[in-house]
């Protein structure tokens, strides 16, 4: 049997949000054990987590197997999502004495886990739906990390740099019904919109219907606006955005949620 008796963080990255929540999950890779996750903790520079998790691991088997730790995040808006991991062979400590019930010290560096491909920022939107009314609001609240556009693409002198704003198109069976637009906000990789859109949506309807929210740049010197990211919501969408809108679609009160924005 394998026995975890204390995780302890050193070192953790600040972070300009002070809701994030810090967590470590725990498994045996790469039988089928089952994993392990500690108690959240809110942020700090060394977070310590005494809590005890057992695997019971064949010693004959223990040379094959290894203990890998995640630590992962997240705030009250978004999906959790993974900062670093860092796996241990267990043959590598058997040598000190694993298997004979001695208790080992460990110390190792946490290796950044790559971010997903073609994730271009993300953006914080809140849905809610009121059947008396039939009416969809979505609020854009504020975006992070966008892309930035190349310095060779600005001309101060005569042109007005960059601006942001995010475009909603109401989505009826394949076919778009209604778009709305935010005000541009000045260039920033988090630009703050706060602003409300409504679609009357019939509830009759709702189960049919999606909504796609682009994030765009508007300069003068492009003939279309450059596109930096969007997200589909609806029925047909799949993981953290199916759930948003499901969410919307079951509760009487607006759900917020930070959302990637996909190419």
């Amino acid at each position: 049997m394998v026995i975890i008796h204390k995780v302890q963080l050193h070192e953790l990255p600040s972070n300009e949000n002070g809701d994030i929540n810090y967590y470590v999950t725990i498994k045996i890779l790469p039988l089928n054990h089952r994993s392990f996750q500690t108690k959240a903790v809110r942020q700090c520079k060394s977070p310590e987590f005494k809590e005890k998790f057992e695997f019971r691991v064949a010693y004959e088997k223990m040379h094959v197997q290894s203990l890998k730790m995640t630590l992962c995040c997240f705030d009250r808006f978004s999906q959790h999502e993974p900062l670093g991991d860092h796996t241990v062979h267990l043959a590598e400590l058997e040598a000190r004495g694993l298997s004979l019930s001695r208790e080992i010290l460990l110390f190792r560096d946490i290796h950044a886990v790559p971010k997903a491909s073609g994730v271009l920022g993300e953006l914080m939107i809140s849905l809610g739906y009121l059947r008396l009314t039939e009416r969809l609001t979505i609020v854009i609240i504020r975006a992070r990390n966008l892309p930035q556009a190349e310095e060779a693409e600005l001309d101060p002198g005569k042109l007005r740099p960059d601006t942001a704003y995010v475009e909603v198109s109401l989505i009826h069976e394949s076919r778009v019904l209604k778009q709305k637009k935010t005000l541009t906000k000045d260039p920033s990789g988090n630009p703050v919109f706060n602003e409300t859109l409504t679609f009357h949506i019939p509830v009759g309807i709702l189960h049919q219907t999606s909504l796609l929210v682009a994030v765009k740049n508007e300069n003068a010197q492009r003939t279309e606006d450059q596109l930096l990211g969007r997200i589909f919501l609806g029925p047909t969408a799949t993981g953290n955005q199916f759930e948003h809108w499901n969410e919307m679609r079951i509760n009487n009160k607006p759900v917020a949620r930070w959302h990637k924005l996909l190419d």
